[in-house]
């Protein structure tokens, strides 16, 4: 019991503290509320379940979010409206310093603030759980590709969909996120349609059975490893063998498939490839994309 008391006004100072970083208006304690709200959610639900601390936190997340929400309710009016989408929306979000670059897009996608979970979800051996996806490295790969409107990006381990709306809103692409975890899932879904991206679809789906096979280009930033990741890549190869495909791969190394042949863009933590399987239709040669404009400061900055 004392142990249990001492907990709870631990994590009632914490509570607090997260509260009064809340009124603040700050960039850096707005980045670490985006930190550490969820985690002390989960953290007071499993030592003190029946606290009324959890719907403080809940109250809070409610508040970050509506004002979020009205933060970039003017960019976001100009998305649904198509006047803020392709190269003039990575322009827009080119303009932030690259260390408040994720912060900017995460909030205008409105998938900052994780949901709100009493226990940490469980995942299948070998899965990896949700790490956002860092923006230069994903738009790096959308502008290098590149990725046009006539592809379809499949996102492996979606998390809240961060990746797959941003290869939609700047490239035309349709796209599609494969992620196991309910509540991501359920953002995600959110998101694209406070956006209007309906050409954005958010599978709730383990990676080996997911609908992907009209996929075109794959994207990847450590789902999972062993032996689902051999899984995952026999199912790439299967499509790979019917027509070329191009996986980019953040933070995992894909050399060891003998079927892909790397290729540009690459940086220290992306890297793409290409399927090389003979019989296979190609991708067309002479695709351009407006985001190449922007290569060279992708590379720099990242």
């Amino acid at each position: 019991m004392i142990r249990a008391v001492l907990d709870e006004g631990a994590l009632l100072r914490a509570v607090v503290e997260l509260e009064e970083l809340a009124t603040s208006s700050r960039t850096e304690d707005e980045q670490r509320l985006i930190l550490e709200l969820a985690p002390l959610f989960t953290d007071v639900a499993r030592r003190v379940p029946q606290s009324p601390l959890l719907a403080r936190l809940v109250r809070l997340r409610e508040r970050l979010v509506a004002r979020e929400t009205a933060r970039y309710a003017e960019e976001r009016r100009a998305i649904r409206d198509g006047r803020l989408r392709g190269a003039d929306l990575l322009g827009w979000l080119m303009e932030p310093p690259s260390e408040l670059r994720d912060y900017v897009v995460e909030g205008l996608l409105g998938v900052a603030h994780g949901p709100l979970l009493e226990a940490a979800p469980g995942l299948p051996r070998g899965s990896i759980g949700h790490h956002a996806s860092s923006f230069g490295q994903v738009a790096l790969a959308l502008a290098g590709v590149p990725v046009v409107a006539e592809d379809v990006f499949v996102d492996l381990g979606a998390g809240s969909g961060k990746v797959a709306l941003l290869a939609h809103l700047l490239t035309g692409a349709r796209a599609c996120g494969v992620e196991l975890q309910p509540p991501l899932v359920s953002q995600a879904r959110d998101a694209a349609a406070a956006l209007g991206c309906d050409s954005v679809r958010f599978e709730l789906a383990d990676a080996r059975d997911a609908e992907i096979g009209d996929g075109t280009v794959f994207f990847m930033y450590l789902p999972f490893t062993g032996p689902v990741l051999e899984a995952v890549m026999r199912r790439l190869r299967a499509i790979a063998e019917r027509r070329e495909i191009v996986v980019c791969a953040l933070a995992l190394e894909l050399a060891a498939s003998d079927w892909l042949a790397p290729r540009p863009p690459g940086s220290f933590w992306l890297s793409v490839y290409r399927s090389t399987i003979p019989g296979a239709s190609p991708r067309a040669a002479d695709r351009r994309s407006p985001l190449e404009r922007f290569l060279g400061d992708l590379q720099v900055k990242g």
